[in-house]
């Protein structure tokens, strides 16, 4: 059943409530270090230095969350309406969403351990793979993209399609080197923020 949108979509209002809860969560795991009274300046910086894997592990994890909004908020204003279908897989990925602050906080407390860098990383590819789903069902499996061209949808699901190959890649990498995945986990969330967006040119 496709119901048509009248005012603001309750979903898309969960959707906007879970982003925003999560983005929270992980902010709320870089904990301000103990400063003693007399400390020295070399106690600080080390303090600080110990600040440094939260604070790496929260910079990806909140670049990859906000990605995932705004791809939702933009997918969200070109299909007029949503479906049950979209719903569920909708549903679907926001419980993967919500795991993030949860291997955030592990690999930040254990970044050099393979579990805690495959764990994330099996979150990061379930979220991949949802949205690819999602993506899928919206622009070939229905016709809530109908206003989209054919073509341009195409070149979008590309891209879409990218994310589940590079997280398992990272996956892959981990067993061999951990701190080479670490840098993939950093640099996946950097090439969507600045690679160009796919247009999605209106159908003729």
């Amino acid at each position: 059943m496709i119901e048509a949108r009248t005012g603001p979509d309750r979903m898309d209002a969960l959707t906007d409530g879970v982003f925003s809860i999560v983005a929270t969560l992980l902010v709320l795991d870089i904990k301000v270090p103990h400063l003693p009274e007399g400390r020295s300046p070399a106690e600080l910086e080390a303090a600080l230095l110990g600040l440094l894997p939260s604070l790496v592990a929260f910079a990806f994890s909140f670049l990859t969350v906000m990605i995932y909004w705004v791809n939702h908020d933009r997918l969200g204003r070109l299909a007029a309406r949503h479906d049950d279908r979209t719903r569920a897989f909708n549903l679907v990925l926001l419980f993967f969403i919500c795991l993030i602050p949860f291997v955030t906080a592990f690999i930040a407390a254990a970044p050099l351990e393979l579990a805690a860098v495959v764990a994330y990383g099996l979150v990061m590819l379930a979220c991949a793979v949802v949205a690819l789903l999602t993506y899928r069902h919206l622009a070939f499996g229905s016709d809530l993209l109908a206003a989209v061209s054919l073509a341009s949808r195409r070149r979008y699901g590309r891209q879409v399609a990218s994310g589940p190959v590079l997280y398992a890649a990272t996956i892959a990498v981990a067993f061999l080197s951990v701190k080479a995945a670490l840098g993939l986990f950093l640099l996946i969330p950097l090439v969507y923020l600045v690679a160009p967006a796919m247009a999605l040119d209106p159908a003729a």
